[in-house]
């Protein structure tokens, strides 16, 4: 199977019907029934497909500006895309005697083997396993994975690979990275009728010549940008791999685990993931450690963050989900911040372009990984607003940062409101509240986004900032304490009559609306006038006549 020659990647078209198409059917049927979205059953392959194909398009068809842009609102026949790809097929087939694709490249790697389901990242783990502590995600006897389903798990874990035993190393961003991708909203006029397609949607991703030059550095003289083509690089005496001494490219293909799948005993069946059958089902694997070690590399699809070395990490999803308390941090440039490339990129192309692509979105995703154990897989669609005006856009972020610092702060005073209303004072008690954190962003999310939208609009229009302000803000006190007086009422009496204080939970009850009301959330946090005082009633008496 080579996955740029073999039909084989899960796909839906415009009229819904579901089908397996090479790589370069991507722009078939373009016009008349284009290919709308990915199809894989399993969110975090359709993750790790659509960042494959963005690299393949990177590695294939980068261009100049100006064919950029005729490619995003004109696609290209299919027959150009088969050509392009066609140049580098030899190196993605999955089996077969020369390089395979993302595996190592000694045929007869020896090491570990490992049944074929632990590619999966949510898979048990073999302590897990013999501990027989699987008591959520459960072992699966017998699991054997079509060629297509194994390609894409392959690709995932390449990608995500968590931390987790000696020398198994992690992926070229660390485990589980936050990947962020720009995404176009709604249907705008210039991707009549049928709205962005799956190409469209992608090649919004791919940056051009000079973007590419900009945000993937690397060694120039290098002419291989996929190391499982070669030597295996391995890590054992701590050796690492930078862009110093990489192809650019590589930073999209980078493979920190050695693998080589099992083709010598391969199976008739159906596959145990997409119920599809094979008459070459694969059941296990080879893996080796010390793998390749990546270091100081900078990835356009993930934000990064400035530690305390002054050394540049990707920011990694965290328990609870990724949403608009994120969103300055995903978007916005700051010293110690930077936004993925493909952002910074998107904001800085021409008027003409961002005004016909229309308004855009952020999908954001990844794993939230505990060492080698994933909590959980998060993903997130958030509207983005950017202003052709560099300071306009400057000032609409730095207003988004005090929503933000807004919601945090009545979270917090919700959550200990709460906490002073279940429990006496100084008792000790444990326990996961992040049920309210949760419920609270999410019921607030909305309301925030709405007041972005109207701050967007006003700053565009050259309203008075500080009359801006005071409206906006002040709408977002008010939603701030709607949502969270809701749901302080809704959990503080919530447990059985005989174990509640109704004077513990009053008290609690008025701290709250005492904070939400003071100067810190009004004056310092949310730049808002003090509140007028009442004025004093005077008794006025009349004299008797």
């Amino acid at each position: 199977m080579n996955l740029v020659q073999t039909p084989w990647l899960p796909v839906q078209r415009q009229d819904e019907t579901r089908e397996r198409i090479a790589l370069w059917q991507l722009l078939d049927q373009h016009d008349t029934n284009p290919v709308m979205a990915l199809g894989s059953l399993r969110p975090d392959f359709n993750g790790a497909l659509t960042q494959f194909l963005i690299a393949l398009l990177q590695t294939c068809c980068t261009v100049d500006e100006e064919t950029w842009e005729d490619w995003l609102f004109d696609p290209p026949p299919a027959e150009e895309l088969r050509s392009r790809f066609a140049q580098v097929s030899n190196a993605f087939a999955l089996d077969g005697d020369g390089p395979c694709f993302m595996q190592d490249l000694d045929k007869n790697l020896e090491g570990t083997i490992s049944r074929i389901e632990a590619l999966l990242i949510d898979a048990p783990g073999e302590n897990t396993l013999k501990n027989n502590q699987d008591h959520f995600t459960k072992r699966a006897s017998g699991k054997a994975l079509c060629l297509p389903c194994t390609g894409a798990a392959l690709l995932t874990l390449q990608i995500n690979a968590p931390a987790g035993g000696a020398g198994n190393r992690t992926g070229l961003r660390g485990g589980g990275p936050l990947t962020t991708l720009i995404q176009i909203h709604g249907i705008p006029q210039a991707f009549a009728p049928h709205g962005p397609t799956l190409f469209q949607q992608l090649w919004l991703n791919v940056l051009d010549e000079l973007a590419f030059r900009s945000h993937c550095p690397g060694n120039l003289e290098a002419d291989n940008p996929f190391p499982w083509t070669e030597p295996t690089r391995t890590s054992r005496q701590g050796e690492v791999i930078t862009p110093q001494d990489s192809h650019p490219l590589t930073v999209f293909w980078a493979t920190p685990r050695r693998i080589r799948l099992d083709f010598k005993h391969v199976e008739t069946g159906t596959c145990s993931l997409c119920g599809d059958s094979s008459a070459s089902l694969i059941r296990e694997y080879v893996t080796r450690n010390y793998g390749a070690n990546y270091d100081a590399w900078m990835h356009p699809h993930s934000p990064y963050y400035q530690n305390q070395e002054t050394a540049w990490m990707p920011l990694h999803p965290q328990p609870g989900g990724i949403g608009y308390r994120h969103w300055s941090d995903l978007i916005h440039e700051q010293d110690k911040r930077r936004q993925a490339g493909v952002v910074t990129r998107f904001k800085k192309l021409p008027s003409r372009i961002s005004r016909r692509v229309g308004r855009i979105s952020l999908w954001a995703s990844g794993y939230d990984m505990d060492n080698m154990k994933p909590r959980c897989w998060h993903e997130s669609r958030m509207p983005l607003f950017l202003l052709e005006d560099a300071n306009q856009q400057a000032q609409l972020e730095g207003f988004a940062e005090t929503l933000i610092a807004g919601g945090k702060e009545v979270c917090a005073v919700l959550s200990q409101s709460l906490r002073k209303a279940w429990f006496s004072p100084g008792r000790k008690v444990r326990g996961d509240t992040s049920f309210i954190d949760l419920a609270f962003w999410a019921d607030t999310e909305s309301a925030f986004f709405r007041k972005l939208d109207r701050l967007s609009e006003g700053i565009k229009n050259g309203e008075d900032v500080m009359e801006l302000n005071f409206k906006v803000m002040s709408e977002w006190r008010m939603d701030l304490e709607r949502v969270s007086v809701a749901l302080f009422n809704r959990w503080a009496e919530s447990g059985a009559m005989e174990f509640e204080n109704p004077k513990r939970i009053a008290e609690a009850h008025n701290n709250l609306l005492k904070r939400l009301r003071g100067p810190k959330l009004r004056e310092r946090i949310l730049d808002l006038p003090k509140p007028d005082k009442p004025k004093k009633k005077t008794l006025q008496v009349k004299e008797a006549a």
